[in-house]
Protein backbone atom coordinates (compact mmCIF):
# COMPACT_ATOMS: atom_id res chain seq x y z
CA UNK A 1 0.00 0.00 0.00
CA UNK A 2 3.00 2.57 0.66
CA UNK A 3 3.17 2.65 -3.15
CA UNK A 4 -0.59 4.08 -3.58
CA UNK A 5 -0.14 6.73 -0.66
CA UNK A 6 0.69 10.23 -1.33
CA UNK A 7 3.80 10.46 0.48
CA UNK A 8 6.69 9.62 -1.15
CA UNK A 9 7.83 5.92 -0.81
CA UNK A 10 11.61 4.83 -0.61
CA UNK A 11 13.99 4.32 -3.49
CA UNK A 12 12.85 1.36 -6.01
CA UNK A 13 15.01 -1.04 -7.07
CA UNK A 14 17.04 -0.31 -10.26
CA UNK A 15 15.34 -3.35 -12.13
CA UNK A 16 11.29 -3.36 -11.38
CA UNK A 17 8.40 -5.88 -12.84
CA UNK A 18 5.13 -5.01 -12.73
CA UNK A 19 2.35 -7.71 -13.53
CA UNK A 20 -1.15 -8.30 -13.18
CA UNK A 21 -4.51 -8.29 -15.06
CA UNK A 22 -5.97 -4.99 -13.27
CA UNK A 23 -5.58 -1.99 -15.81
CA UNK A 24 -6.22 1.03 -13.45
CA UNK A 25 -3.88 -0.18 -10.58
CA UNK A 26 -0.88 -1.19 -13.44
CA UNK A 27 -1.79 2.58 -14.77
CA UNK A 28 -1.57 4.15 -11.31
CA UNK A 29 1.95 2.37 -10.45
CA UNK A 30 3.45 3.90 -13.61
CA UNK A 31 2.53 7.22 -12.46
CA UNK A 32 3.82 6.96 -9.35
CA UNK A 33 7.40 5.16 -10.47
CA UNK A 34 7.78 7.81 -12.37
CA UNK A 35 6.86 10.24 -9.85
CA UNK A 36 9.16 8.39 -7.40
CA UNK A 37 11.96 7.68 -10.16
CA UNK A 38 12.06 10.97 -11.89
CA UNK A 39 11.71 13.36 -9.33
CA UNK A 40 10.93 16.86 -10.53
CA UNK A 41 12.71 16.22 -13.70
CA UNK A 42 10.49 16.88 -16.86
CA UNK A 43 9.34 13.05 -18.10
CA UNK A 44 9.48 13.73 -21.85
CA UNK A 45 13.54 14.38 -20.99
CA UNK A 46 14.01 11.28 -18.79
CA UNK A 47 10.98 8.77 -19.58
CA UNK A 48 11.63 6.27 -22.48
CA UNK A 49 8.40 3.96 -23.01
CA UNK A 50 8.30 1.43 -25.80
CA UNK A 51 6.56 -1.77 -26.61
CA UNK A 52 7.82 -5.17 -26.30
CA UNK A 53 7.09 -6.28 -29.27
CA UNK A 54 9.22 -3.10 -31.05
CA UNK A 55 12.58 -3.48 -29.27
CA UNK A 56 15.66 -5.65 -28.95
CA UNK A 57 17.47 -6.88 -25.82
CA UNK A 58 20.32 -4.78 -26.49
CA UNK A 59 18.15 -1.74 -28.01
CA UNK A 60 17.05 -1.93 -24.51
CA UNK A 61 20.55 -2.01 -22.55
CA UNK A 62 21.63 1.12 -24.72
CA UNK A 63 18.98 2.54 -23.52
CA UNK A 64 19.48 1.88 -19.55
CA UNK A 65 23.48 2.64 -19.60
CA UNK A 66 22.59 5.70 -21.47
CA UNK A 67 22.71 9.07 -19.50
CA UNK A 68 20.33 11.91 -19.19
CA UNK A 69 21.38 15.74 -19.71
CA UNK A 70 18.23 16.52 -18.33
CA UNK A 71 18.04 14.50 -15.15
CA UNK A 72 19.96 12.78 -12.75
CA UNK A 73 18.63 9.62 -13.67
CA UNK A 74 16.11 7.77 -16.45
CA UNK A 75 13.57 5.41 -16.28
CA UNK A 76 13.11 3.16 -19.32
CA UNK A 77 9.14 1.39 -19.15
CA UNK A 78 8.54 -1.71 -21.04
CA UNK A 79 4.84 -2.06 -21.95
CA UNK A 80 3.48 -5.22 -22.98
CA UNK A 81 6.53 -7.48 -22.17
CA UNK A 82 5.38 -10.94 -21.87
CA UNK A 83 6.58 -11.83 -25.14
CA UNK A 84 9.73 -9.87 -25.05
CA UNK A 85 10.79 -11.79 -21.36
CA UNK A 86 9.66 -15.21 -23.44
CA UNK A 87 12.30 -14.07 -26.05
CA UNK A 88 15.00 -12.71 -24.08
CA UNK A 89 15.05 -14.80 -20.62
CA UNK A 90 18.25 -15.58 -20.30
CA UNK A 91 19.63 -12.42 -21.23
CA UNK A 92 17.26 -10.39 -18.37
CA UNK A 93 17.96 -13.03 -15.59
CA UNK A 94 21.93 -11.83 -16.23
CA UNK A 95 21.31 -8.36 -16.12
CA UNK A 96 18.83 -8.81 -13.15
CA UNK A 97 21.73 -10.61 -11.40
CA UNK A 98 24.39 -8.13 -12.50
CA UNK A 99 22.11 -4.86 -11.63
CA UNK A 100 21.36 -6.79 -8.04
CA UNK A 101 24.88 -7.60 -7.48
CA UNK A 102 26.41 -3.82 -8.44
CA UNK A 103 23.49 -2.20 -5.83
CA UNK A 104 24.17 -4.63 -3.08
CA UNK A 105 27.88 -4.04 -3.35
CA UNK A 106 26.89 -0.16 -3.20
CA UNK A 107 28.98 -0.45 -7.27
CA UNK A 108 25.93 1.83 -7.90
CA UNK A 109 23.98 3.98 -6.29
CA UNK A 110 20.24 2.94 -6.92
CA UNK A 111 19.00 6.82 -5.85
CA UNK A 112 21.01 8.26 -8.76
CA UNK A 113 20.62 5.02 -11.20
CA UNK A 114 18.73 3.99 -14.50
CA UNK A 115 15.79 2.03 -13.41
CA UNK A 116 14.16 -0.37 -16.09
CA UNK A 117 10.60 -1.54 -15.53
CA UNK A 118 8.92 -4.76 -17.30
CA UNK A 119 4.82 -4.25 -17.45
CA UNK A 120 3.43 -7.46 -17.82
CA UNK A 121 0.40 -9.74 -17.54
CA UNK A 122 2.02 -12.73 -16.16
CA UNK A 123 5.32 -13.38 -14.27
CA UNK A 124 5.09 -16.64 -12.15
CA UNK A 125 6.60 -17.00 -8.99
CA UNK A 126 8.86 -19.98 -10.08
CA UNK A 127 10.78 -18.88 -12.64
CA UNK A 128 14.31 -17.86 -11.90
CA UNK A 129 13.78 -14.19 -13.33
CA UNK A 130 11.06 -13.78 -10.46
CA UNK A 131 13.10 -15.24 -7.50
CA UNK A 132 15.76 -13.07 -8.31
CA UNK A 133 13.82 -9.62 -8.80
CA UNK A 134 12.36 -10.71 -5.65
CA UNK A 135 9.00 -9.27 -3.94
CA UNK A 136 11.12 -6.25 -3.66
CA UNK A 137 11.54 -5.79 -7.10
CA UNK A 138 7.90 -7.17 -8.27
CA UNK A 139 5.07 -5.48 -8.13
CA UNK A 140 1.62 -7.24 -8.17
CA UNK A 141 -1.27 -5.36 -10.00
CA UNK A 142 -4.35 -7.88 -9.62
CA UNK A 143 -7.80 -7.68 -9.47
CA UNK A 144 -9.08 -7.89 -5.68
CA UNK A 145 -11.31 -10.69 -4.81
CA UNK A 146 -14.89 -9.22 -4.64
CA UNK A 147 -14.92 -10.22 -0.81
CA UNK A 148 -12.02 -7.84 -0.75
CA UNK A 149 -13.28 -4.71 -2.06
CA UNK A 150 -14.68 -3.13 0.65
CA UNK A 151 -11.44 -3.14 2.85
CA UNK A 152 -10.09 -2.26 -0.86
CA UNK A 153 -11.96 0.99 -1.11
CA UNK A 154 -11.57 1.83 2.66
CA UNK A 155 -7.39 1.78 2.34
CA UNK A 156 -7.66 3.09 -1.11
CA UNK A 157 -9.69 5.97 -0.17
CA UNK A 158 -7.19 6.63 2.95
CA UNK A 159 -4.52 6.22 1.12
CA UNK A 160 -4.82 8.50 -2.18
CA UNK A 161 -7.89 11.11 -0.78
CA UNK A 162 -7.11 11.11 2.49
CA UNK A 163 -10.79 10.67 3.65
CA UNK A 164 -12.23 7.93 5.62
CA UNK A 165 -14.84 5.52 4.62
CA UNK A 166 -16.61 2.64 6.56
CA UNK A 167 -17.45 -0.87 4.95
CA UNK A 168 -21.01 -0.10 4.93
CA UNK A 169 -20.41 2.73 3.21
CA UNK A 170 -17.79 0.63 0.84
CA UNK A 171 -20.42 -1.92 0.04
CA UNK A 172 -22.87 0.29 -1.13
CA UNK A 173 -20.54 1.95 -3.47
CA UNK A 174 -19.99 -1.65 -4.97
CA UNK A 175 -23.25 -2.52 -4.84
CA UNK A 176 -23.65 0.91 -7.12
CA UNK A 177 -20.40 1.03 -9.17
CA UNK A 178 -19.69 -2.72 -9.09
CA UNK A 179 -16.32 -4.28 -8.85
CA UNK A 180 -14.12 -2.13 -11.55
CA UNK A 181 -11.70 -0.37 -9.99
CA UNK A 182 -11.48 2.49 -12.29
CA UNK A 183 -15.01 3.46 -11.65
CA UNK A 184 -14.52 2.85 -7.60
CA UNK A 185 -12.13 5.28 -8.23
CA UNK A 186 -13.92 8.11 -9.26
CA UNK A 187 -16.80 8.08 -7.39
CA UNK A 188 -14.29 8.14 -4.31
CA UNK A 189 -12.59 11.23 -5.86
CA UNK A 190 -15.70 12.84 -6.01
CA UNK A 191 -17.08 11.43 -2.58
CA UNK A 192 -13.54 12.98 -1.19
CA UNK A 193 -14.25 16.23 -2.74
CA UNK A 194 -18.08 16.69 -1.35
CA UNK A 195 -17.76 15.45 2.15
CA UNK A 196 -16.81 18.40 4.60
CA UNK A 197 -15.55 16.33 7.30
CA UNK A 198 -13.04 14.09 6.07
CA UNK A 199 -16.16 11.31 6.11
CA UNK A 200 -17.71 9.34 3.13
CA UNK A 201 -21.04 8.10 4.97
CA UNK A 202 -23.08 5.97 3.58
CA UNK A 203 -26.08 8.61 3.22
CA UNK A 204 -23.50 10.89 1.11
CA UNK A 205 -23.01 7.36 -0.73
CA UNK A 206 -26.99 7.28 -1.51
CA UNK A 207 -27.26 10.73 -2.37
CA UNK A 208 -24.42 11.62 -4.64
CA UNK A 209 -23.86 7.93 -6.87
CA UNK A 210 -27.22 5.71 -5.39
CA UNK A 211 -29.43 8.29 -6.75
CA UNK A 212 -27.55 9.12 -9.88
CA UNK A 213 -25.96 7.64 -12.87
CA UNK A 214 -23.50 5.29 -10.81
CA UNK A 215 -26.76 3.27 -9.12
CA UNK A 216 -28.65 3.01 -12.52
CA UNK A 217 -27.24 -0.58 -12.70
CA UNK A 218 -28.14 -1.64 -9.11
CA UNK A 219 -31.59 0.42 -9.78
CA UNK A 220 -32.24 -2.41 -12.74
CA UNK A 221 -32.67 -5.23 -9.65
CA UNK A 222 -34.90 -2.97 -7.86
CA UNK A 223 -37.32 -2.52 -10.42
CA UNK A 224 -37.17 -6.09 -11.12
CA UNK A 225 -37.80 -6.78 -7.49
CA UNK A 226 -40.71 -4.44 -7.72
CA UNK A 227 -42.05 -5.60 -10.71
CA UNK A 228 -41.29 -3.09 -12.82
CA UNK A 229 -39.77 -5.18 -15.84
CA UNK A 230 -39.89 -2.67 -18.56
CA UNK A 231 -38.13 0.29 -16.47
CA UNK A 232 -35.47 -2.31 -15.87
CA UNK A 233 -35.04 -2.85 -19.38
CA UNK A 234 -35.15 0.80 -20.18
CA UNK A 235 -32.44 1.46 -17.81
CA UNK A 236 -29.92 -1.33 -19.59
CA UNK A 237 -31.43 0.16 -23.22
CA UNK A 238 -30.54 3.41 -22.15
CA UNK A 239 -26.73 2.53 -20.79
CA UNK A 240 -26.54 0.42 -24.05
CA UNK A 241 -27.11 4.10 -25.45
CA UNK A 242 -24.69 5.46 -24.49
CA UNK A 243 -21.32 3.27 -25.01
CA UNK A 244 -21.95 0.81 -21.87
CA UNK A 245 -21.41 -2.71 -23.43
CA UNK A 246 -23.55 -5.08 -22.36
CA UNK A 247 -20.59 -7.42 -20.59
CA UNK A 248 -20.01 -4.85 -18.51
CA UNK A 249 -23.69 -4.00 -17.63
CA UNK A 250 -23.62 -7.87 -16.46
CA UNK A 251 -20.65 -7.58 -14.48
CA UNK A 252 -22.34 -4.93 -12.08
CA UNK A 253 -25.33 -7.20 -12.29
CA UNK A 254 -23.49 -9.95 -11.01
CA UNK A 255 -22.45 -8.08 -7.53
CA UNK A 256 -26.25 -8.05 -6.55
CA UNK A 257 -26.98 -11.46 -8.03
CA UNK A 258 -24.32 -13.27 -6.31
CA UNK A 259 -25.54 -11.90 -3.05
CA UNK A 260 -29.22 -13.14 -3.74
CA UNK A 261 -28.13 -16.25 -4.50
CA UNK A 262 -25.93 -16.72 -1.26
CA UNK A 263 -28.40 -15.26 0.71
CA UNK A 264 -30.91 -17.66 -0.50
CA UNK A 265 -28.53 -20.24 0.37
CA UNK A 266 -27.91 -19.10 3.95
CA UNK A 267 -32.09 -19.23 4.63
CA UNK A 268 -32.92 -22.33 2.79
CA UNK A 269 -30.32 -24.50 4.19
CA UNK A 270 -29.02 -22.64 7.05
CA UNK A 271 -32.24 -21.42 8.31
CA UNK A 272 -30.81 -17.69 8.72
CA UNK A 273 -33.62 -14.93 8.70
CA UNK A 274 -33.62 -12.95 5.90
CA UNK A 275 -32.05 -9.74 7.05
CA UNK A 276 -29.18 -11.86 8.38
CA UNK A 277 -29.03 -14.36 5.47
CA UNK A 278 -28.26 -10.74 3.39
CA UNK A 279 -26.01 -9.11 5.82
CA UNK A 280 -23.64 -12.10 5.86
CA UNK A 281 -23.91 -12.54 2.05
CA UNK A 282 -22.41 -8.66 2.35
CA UNK A 283 -25.74 -6.65 1.61
CA UNK A 284 -24.74 -3.19 3.30
CA UNK A 285 -27.23 -2.87 6.73
CA UNK A 286 -28.17 0.44 5.13
CA UNK A 287 -32.11 0.16 5.58
CA UNK A 288 -33.30 0.99 1.80
CA UNK A 289 -30.63 -1.49 0.60
CA UNK A 290 -31.71 -3.91 2.66
CA UNK A 291 -35.76 -3.57 1.83
CA UNK A 292 -34.73 -3.55 -1.71
CA UNK A 293 -32.33 -7.05 -1.45
CA UNK A 294 -35.73 -8.60 0.48
CA UNK A 295 -38.08 -7.61 -2.30
CA UNK A 296 -35.41 -9.06 -4.44
CA UNK A 297 -35.74 -12.35 -3.08
CA UNK A 298 -39.24 -12.71 -2.85
CA UNK A 299 -40.20 -11.60 -6.32
CA UNK A 300 -37.53 -14.10 -7.58
CA UNK A 301 -39.06 -17.21 -5.59
CA UNK A 302 -36.92 -20.12 -4.44
CA UNK A 303 -37.19 -22.13 -7.58
CA UNK A 304 -35.33 -19.34 -9.67
CA UNK A 305 -33.21 -18.02 -6.76
CA UNK A 306 -31.46 -21.39 -7.14
CA UNK A 307 -31.58 -21.28 -10.43
CA UNK A 308 -29.76 -17.99 -10.72
CA UNK A 309 -26.07 -18.58 -10.91
CA UNK A 310 -26.73 -20.88 -13.60
CA UNK A 311 -28.49 -18.49 -15.62
CA UNK A 312 -26.11 -15.71 -15.03
CA UNK A 313 -22.98 -18.28 -15.71
CA UNK A 314 -25.01 -19.07 -19.11
CA UNK A 315 -26.06 -15.69 -20.06
CA UNK A 316 -22.07 -14.42 -19.32
CA UNK A 317 -20.78 -17.59 -21.83
CA UNK A 318 -23.45 -16.26 -24.52
CA UNK A 319 -22.09 -12.30 -24.27
CA UNK A 320 -18.59 -13.95 -24.63
CA UNK A 321 -19.48 -15.41 -27.94
CA UNK A 322 -21.47 -18.92 -27.41
CA UNK A 323 -24.66 -17.82 -28.66
CA UNK A 324 -25.48 -16.12 -32.18
CA UNK A 325 -28.18 -13.50 -30.83
CA UNK A 326 -26.97 -10.00 -30.60
CA UNK A 327 -25.53 -9.08 -27.62
CA UNK A 328 -28.13 -6.52 -26.00
CA UNK A 329 -30.70 -9.30 -27.21
CA UNK A 330 -29.65 -11.77 -25.30
CA UNK A 331 -29.27 -8.97 -21.95
CA UNK A 332 -32.92 -8.06 -22.71
CA UNK A 333 -33.95 -11.54 -22.75
CA UNK A 334 -32.01 -12.28 -19.07
CA UNK A 335 -33.41 -9.32 -17.22
CA UNK A 336 -36.89 -10.71 -18.84
CA UNK A 337 -36.75 -14.00 -17.33
CA UNK A 338 -35.69 -12.36 -13.96
CA UNK A 339 -38.86 -9.80 -14.25
CA UNK A 340 -41.49 -12.72 -14.39
CA UNK A 341 -43.69 -13.31 -12.10
CA UNK A 342 -42.63 -15.79 -9.42
CA UNK A 343 -44.02 -19.41 -9.98
CA UNK A 344 -44.17 -20.95 -7.12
Amino acid sequence: MVLLSRKRPPAPPVFVVVYGDEIFLRSRIKELLIRQVLDDAEPEHALTVVRGTDTTFSNLRNELESASFFSARRLIWVEDADEFISEHRSELEKLAEQLQKASSESEVDTSTANVLVLETKLFQSNTKLYKIVGDTGSITCKTPREQDLPKWCVEWANARYETKLNLEAAKMLILYVGTSLGMLDQELHKLADATTDGTVTPDLVEELVGKNKGGNVFHVLDHIGNGRGPQAIQIVQDLLAIGDVPLKILGALMVQIRKLARAALLIKKHGLGMDEALKQSGIPAYPAILENSKRQLRHLGWQRLETLLDLAVEIDMGLKGHNPLPENVQLEVFLVKLAKARIE
